[in-house]
């Protein structure tokens, strides 16, 4: 068997032993977690493990680890990496080559081209292709947003045509072929004149057909959604290769396999595909308990999983925790429930009291403030009078966000033409410059410059893309940060006039020394311009300006090279060009000092290299998607200390629509407070008390 752990086959606390002596134990035991994956699906031969360590764990190598482990004992055995979007399934790509540094050296030339081959998927008939002619690599990288995409409508009437016209021989009813048609057409949004029919299982035909009404010649009453599913079914069951087989199967985000698309991929196109299941999620409660108890159901899907594995996931006594929980009354069966858990997870979380810190950034409401509000109610009680529909949480959450994010959401929302009046005295209350007299968005400003004024990065994110332009215009418009802009400039031609010196001392070469030197000119930590400085400046930075070696300039030019800026505050709404290139220059040791991101940004980047400071300025729903902010700040490698911890700071508008917000989400937050040792919910008030009892725990 494959031995984890330092000087064995593989230690993960090679990766990351560029960190220094502070994360050794934590990068220690994350051999320690990929033993506990291995020992339960290979040892305990379970069907699926779930690693639910929170944000900036290392989830990642942890997964990955436990590939290679597999393949030291089958080296043509093929392990599907499944990822949320194809970006992720490039990083994830990146890190198994990564890998490679962790590895004792014999297994090294296994990464070679000859050895175990990877390869990423970008669409479904691509991996479709590979996997008829046996080509597959031996891990495979893809997103299970492209491979939801196996079902089509011209397929649903073919299939559906097809059945119909074999109504005959299962059912004795005759169908005309307009009957046909009409019957499909009703069912089916398609031009029927193109489909040919393919065969299928007559088990599926028959299915198909008791949901129709012989007497009526017509579909039963809820016969739609059962034929969908059913139609989705075929579709999946014939798109793959028939021996298409994985030995591994790996999901990243497993959370997200909620929608019921992405859910489809595992349990329809890839069931009893897979032999055993990796699912990789820091939020395995995003929403309930429950979403958790489907995640372990899913192990289900995989070819490992015992006949009576259902069966007994169910009889787990959830809802009785559950109740136990929110009544406050005693749990005899913790130990055992928790036990039985720990069969199917792997979790570890940060020690929050030791390393982060969380304060509050609270506007207080007024007259003027709260009039938006009111306005906004009788435009949805005009909304509900007239029957139209819309969707109000929303309208609502985007009043909470930002008073032009409200005005925007109003303005393409049923609700706009639905109450005139009220609609124009709205506009009248929020829109234009009067919009930049929000109190929350006001305040966050006003502390957000306190931050830039001591030269501290912090990354904010917004709930909606109209609050994140609002707020970067009316920081770009304050004296502070176009003085502090304005004096960045100066120290830039000054170092700029002594280029040859730096180029000099650090052995860099022209082009290079002149992007280090702007660096330099922008950064919190400006050296004196003289040899020792300098040295000492470049020795504490270096790493993350590629050491100076040859073809790092080629990484760095886009953010330094002649034209670039450097400025004070930027933004990030996940959009390819400039804005892209934002997060990179925000983990320069310089300028940008704000960071103004929307939600697109909460996963799948980093932020942590010199930033420990992270705005939540709207609340959601879903507590989850806070710690997933969170974590791109609070990682592995990030600048915390001991006397610096991560500062997690919550914007909120008192008397306002979000106090309700607050109150139903630390309902949801008491859940993950319990079972993922998370979940500190704005200040020591609101934090929910008591479940110490409840707590559980799932080492490794």
């Amino acid at each position: 068997m494959i031995r984890f752990g330092q000087g064995k086959d593989i230690d993960l606390s090679l990766a990351g032993s560029h960190l220094g002596a502070q994360y050794r134990n934590e990068l220690l035991s994350q051999n320690k977690r990929a033993e506990g994956l291995w020992k339960r699906l290979y040892q305990d031969d379970e069907p699926g493990v779930l690693l639910a360590d929170e944000v900036g764990k290392g989830k990642t190598y942890i997964a990955l680890a436990v590939t290679f482990a597999y393949f030291t004992g089958k080296p043509k055995g093929r392990v599907l990496v499944l990822t949320h979007s194809g970006y992720m399934a490039r990083v994830w790509k990146d890190r198994w080559s990564e890998l490679k540094k962790c590895v004792n050296n014999i297994w090294k030339p296994m990464w070679d081209e000859d050895g175990w081959s990877a390869r990423r998927y970008r669409s479904l008939d691509e991996l479709d292709a590979e996997s008829v002619i046996n080509k597959l690599p031996n891990i495979s990288f893809a997103s299970y947003e492209t491979l939801k995409k196996y079902s089509s409508d011209w397929h649903d009437a073919a299939y559906l045509l097809y059945a119909l016209q074999k109504a005959e021989q299962f059912t004795g009813l005759r169908l005309h072929p307009h009957e046909r048609r009409s019957l499909v057409k009703d069912m089916v949004e398609c031009d029927l004149r193109s489909i040919c029919p393919e065969k299928i299982p007559n088990k599926h035909i028959k299915r198909i057909l008791s949901y129709l009404d012989r007497d009526k010649r017509w579909w039963k009453e809820g016969a739609y959604n059962p034929i969908f599913d059913e139609l989705n079914h075929i579709q999946a069951r014939l798109r793959l290769n028939q021996g298409t087989r994985f030995d591994l199967l790996i999901v990243d985000e497993a959370h997200k396999l909620e929608a019921s698309a992405r859910h489809n991929v595992v349990t329809r196109l890839l069931h009893k595909r897979f032999n055993k299941c990796i699912m990789v999620t820091a939020t395995p409660f995003a929403l309930t308990v429950h979403q958790f108890l489907r995640r372990l159901l899913d192990f289900n899907h995989a070819r490992g999983a015992p006949k009576q594995f259902q069966d007994e996931i169910l009889k787990l006594p959830i809802n009785e925790f559950c109740k136990a929980v929110a009544e406050r009354v005693d749990f005899p069966k913790k130990e055992y429930l928790e036990g039985q858990l720990r069969k199917y997870m792997v979790r570890t979380t940060w020690n929050h009291k030791r390393d982060r810190t969380y304060t509050n950034w609270p506007a207080n409401a007024s007259a003027e403030s709260l009039l938006p509000t009111l306005l906004l109610e009788r435009l949805i009680d005009g909304v509900l009078e007239s029957g139209e529909r819309t969707h109000i949480a929303s309208r609502r959450e985007s009043l909470c966000s930002s008073w032009p994010a409200a005005s925007h959401s109003l303005a393409v929302s049923p609700m706009h033409g639905a109450s005139r009046y009220w609609g124009r005295a709205f506009d009248a209350v929020v829109a234009g410059r009067k919009s930049y007299n929000d109190p929350k968005l006001r305040t966050a400003v006003e502390k957000i410059l306190d931050l830039v004024k001591r030269n501290i990065k912090v990354v904010i994110f917004t709930q909606r893309l109209e609050t994140s332009k609002a707020l970067a215009h009316l920081l770009a418009e304050q004296t502070v940060i176009k003085k502090i802009a304005s004096d960045m400039e100066r120290h830039t031609n000054r170092f700029r006039y002594h280029v040859e010196k730096i180029a000099y001392w650090l052995n860099l070469d022209r082009p290079f020394a002149n992007g280090v030197a702007k660096v330099m000119a922008h950064s919190a930590d400006r050296p004196q311009i003289n040899h020792r400085s300098i040295t000492n400046w470049w020795r504490r930075h270096n790493k993350r300006l590629g050491n100076g070696e040859p073809g790092a300039w080629n990484d760095l030019k886009p953010l330094l090279g002649t034209g670039t800026r450097l400025p004070i505050v930027v933004r990030h709404d996940a959009l390819t060009g400039p804005e892209e290139r934002n997060v990179d220059k925000f983990n320069l040791p310089s300028s940008p000092l704000v960071l103004i991101a929307t939600p697109k940004a909460q996963e799948g980047i980093d932020l942590h290299h010199y930033c420990r400071h992270v705005v939540l300025f709207d609340l959601t729903w879903n507590p989850a998607v806070m710690e997933q902010r969170i974590g791109r700040v609070h990682r592995l490698g990030g600048i915390r200390k001991s006397r610096e911890k991560v500062t997690v700071i919550y914007c909120y508008q008192n008397g306002t629509y979000e106090e309700v917000m607050a109150a139903r989400v630390q309902q949801r937050c008491e859940m993950m407070r319990v079972l993922l040792g998370a979940g500190q919910w704005l200040d020591a008030d609101r934090e929910v008390k008591e479940l110490d009892k409840y707590i559980m725990h799932f080492p490794a």
